[in-house]
């Protein structure tokens, strides 16, 4: 996954790195919230819900240039879209490894920071 404060920067239009880490942990807390209620509505079979939370993810992992992340919620956003009941749960555990992922570098560039 291509991990860069440089590109975080530039996608939130801010100057340092410490404020590239500030956008990028807010986004990883929305993230959260969102795959918490993407997995309740692929409980429930809500195709609507579905789609709706992978799109909130999508749109913001694509302003970041995180391909994977964008990769696996689009995917679970056209079936939903086409109101596909199929079992979403490999994409969705494909999509919070890959959140993990990022969270695992945000750690990682933190410590480095405080430095």
């Amino acid at each position: 996954m291509d991990f860069s404060l440089e590109k975080i920067a530039d996608a939130y239009g801010v100057d340092s790195p410490e404020e590239a880490l500030e956008e990028l942990e807010q986004f990883l807390i929305s993230a959260q919230v969102y795959l918490a209620t993407l997995e309740d509505a692929i409980e429930a079979g809500d195709c609507e819900g579905i789609r709706t939370q992978a799109n909130k993810i999508a749109v913001e992992a694509s302003k970041l240039g995180f391909d994977m992340i964008t990769n696996h919620t689009e995917q679970i956003e056209l079936l939903a879209t086409f109101g596909r009941q199929t079992n979403y749960m490999p994409l969705f555990e494909g999509l919070r490894n890959a959140l993990y992922t990022v969270y695992e570098n945000f750690v990682l560039e933190s410590e480095l920071l405080a430095r």
